[in-house]
Order: structure tokens, then sequence, then C-alpha cells
């Protein structure tokens, strides 16, 4: 539930042995772990006695024997990182009752009923910090195994996607922390620009505090001034590139977008929503809008009266809309989800996953992509 700000008494003696976020906006529990590892590894960017682990590919009897082991001499304290896989396919959630008690009996007795074991009596000195990527409900095997538990042991919280209204409260707090004010106006202009998700919001609002300086306001003028560029390159470059199928284009932009330090989850949140826009346009057609209609809706600052900019766009749009079937869209969904995850949880180098999904969606949209003859590159990790 949003608005319990205390995240589990970061500043106390000593965190909660255990928390689990959950939710369909996981930035947050990400800024937590890395405010977790400032206080109790020494920075947050610290590695020494920072465990990953992605279930179901680790199950959680080998994450609570690893949780029971003693510090390394090299930090005092442990952060175990899980990263839980939720479920994705509709033929999951469609699955008969008998096949779904049988798999969740083997995943309880196999699985959570160790962590609520492991959290009886837990280590000192080890905190296991559980994201799952999706709302988990009181039935889950997860919330069954920390329900009752109390809040010095376990901690369990919801985060949800931002509404509007909320998303200027959260920017103002954000700023405050550093130290600055932005303008209603100013504030109001950068959601238009940068929309609503919290790590792209973030990344813009860091960047104006190192564009303003030792100035203590944001003004509108410096989202024009500086988010207005941002967006272009970071946003419309890239979506561009995506939009002409063309890869060379595209890897460019991805080289250019590492080479100046941008996080992998801001490029991986602007493809997310450039194949949303296109899967968005699907739904909007098939519910009988017109193209005119459809195009304002996803674009409305693209107006008509820029005749060249509109048609090429609208054109280049619509055409990948016609070309890319429902099932196309939520496979290469499904495949940038998958990259998040594999970049969390593994040491497989971000810039390589993407290249490689750039050659996938050029094959999947319809303009064939190889690195040599005869061999497609698909969308998954190295090694």
């Amino acid at each position: 539930m949003r608005g319990d700000r205390d995240d589990g008494d970061l500043d106390a003696a000593r965190p909660a042995s255990c928390y689990l976020f959950h939710g369909e906006e996981t930035f947050e529990a990400r800024e937590f772990i890395d405010r977790l590892r400032e206080r109790w590894l020494g920075g947050p960017e610290a590695e020494s006695g920072l465990e990953r682990f992605y279930v179901p590919e680790t199950g959680w009897r080998d994450i609570v024997d690893s949780a029971r082991t003693t510090a390394s001499l090299f930090a005092d304290w442990r952060i175990l990182v899980v990263k839980v896989a939720g479920k994705r396919a509709k033929d999951e959630d469609e699955e008969g009752e008998a096949g779904a008690a049988e798999r969740n009996g083997r995943r309880a007795k196999g699985g959570e009923e160790a962590l609520r074991d492991y959290l009886a009596a837990p280590s000192e000195r080890t905190v296991i910090v559980i994201v799952v990527d999706g709302p988990v409900r009181k039935t889950h095997p997860l919330a069954k195994a920390l329900d009752g538990l109390a809040t010095s042991t376990a901690v369990v919280k919801e985060f949800r996607p931002l509404k509007d209204y909320e998303a200027k409260a959260w920017l103002d707090e954000r700023a405050a922390g550093l130290g600055k004010r932005l303008d209603p106006e100013a504030r109001d202009r950068l959601i238009e620009v940068t929309g609503l998700d919290l790590a792209v919001l973030a990344g813009e609002l860091d960047k104006l505090v190192l564009f303003v300086d030792e100035r203590k306001v944001i003004k509108l003028d410096d989202i024009e001034g500086l988010s207005g560029w941002v967006k272009t390159f970071e946003g419309y470059e890239i979506e561009n590139a995506l939009l002409s199928v063309d890869v060379g284009r595209t890897l460019v932009v991805l080289d250019r977008l590492f080479r100046d330090g941008h996080r992998p989850e801001e490029i991986i949140g602007q493809m997310t929503r450039f194949l949303r826009d296109l899967l968005m346009a699907k739904l909007r057609l098939r519910d009988g809008l017109s193209r005119r209609e459809v195009f304002s809706e996803i674009k409305p600052r693209i107006s008509p009266e820029f005749r060249k900019l509109y048609e090429e766009i609208s054109g280049k749009m619509f055409g990948l809309v016609e070309r890319l079937g429902f099932e196309d869209l939520r496979g290469l969904l499904g495949g940038l989800r998958r990259i998040d995850e594999w970049i969390k949880t593994t040491d497989n180098p971000p810039q390589a996953l993407l290249e490689r999904f750039v050659v996938e969606y050029a094959a999947v949209a319809g303009r064939r992509a190889t690195t040599s003859p005869g061999r497609r590159i698909g969308v998954r990790p190295a090694g």
C-alpha cells in the first residue's frame, strides 16, 4: 500500500530480517535496496555482502541455506536480493484447479515453507529482500509464509503505479530531498514530457538538479531547456530508430546511451513504452477508433498542422501496427521483461542483451537481420 513510507525502519538500530515488495511499480523497491546497501554495506553501489537470486532458477531451500551462512570477512552484513517471477502467460491463469493445487502443494513443501522456518530464527546480520513484479494475493505462498510475523521480522509492501496527482506529490518530495523546489508549472511539464515512470522521472530530476546548480528553484524554462532535449535524445531518437526498424541506427543510439552512463532500466523503459504504444494502437483500432483519433491519443504532441512530420510518424507507426500481431507485441514485451530480470540477477552485459533484442525485434517486424550468414540472434542471455 502506497502511503506508508516507513520502509522498514531503515533508521532504526537494525533492519527487519525479510522484506517482500510487490506490485507493478518496482522502482521504489530498487531504491530501498540501494539505501540498505548504503547503510549496512558501506555504499549504494557496494557489492561485497550482496547476493542476488532468481526464483524459480534457484529454489527457496538453497536461498535459505545461503541466508544461514555467516557474513564474509569483507562485510559485516549480508543482503540477499531475491527476484521472484510472476505469472505471465494466459494459459497459466487458466490452468485447471487440480494442476494448480498440485503445483502449489509442491512449491509450498519445497520452497516458501523453508523461508517461514528460517524466519523463526533468522541470522542476525542477514537481510532478505524479495521483489515480485506484480501483485501478491493473500493466497500466494509467500504471503502465507510471512503472514502474522512481527514487523521486526518481516515487512510486506505493495507498490502501485503512480496516478497523476500522486506523481506531483512524489516529485515535490523528491526535489525537496535534493535541496530543490519545483515550480508547479515546471513539475507539470516534466510529467507531461516524461510520463509517470518513476525511474525516468527520477533520472530527469537528477539531471535538472545538476543543470540548475546552486539555484534552489527549478523553473519551466529549465524543463524546456534541458528535459526537452533529453527527451528528444533519449526517447524520440531511439523510438524513431525502432519505428523505422533501422537496426544500425538503433544500435548506434544504444551505444551512445550506455557510453553516456544511462541506466539499462531507463532504456528498457523507453523501449517498453514504444511497444506498449503499438499494442494500445491495435486495441484502439479494434475498438473502432479512426487512425487520426488513435494517433492523437498516443502522440498528442504531434499536431496534424505539422503535416510532413505527422504523415511520416503516423505512416511508420500504423505500418508496424498492421505488420505486428498481438502475440508478436506481447512476445517482444515479454522479451524486455526477461532482459530486465537477467540484468538484475545475472552477470550478462546489459548492452549485449539489448543489442540482441534489437536484432530480434527487426526480424519480427519484417526486416530480417543477422550478424552472420544463417545465424539469427534471439532474445536470450549470453553464455
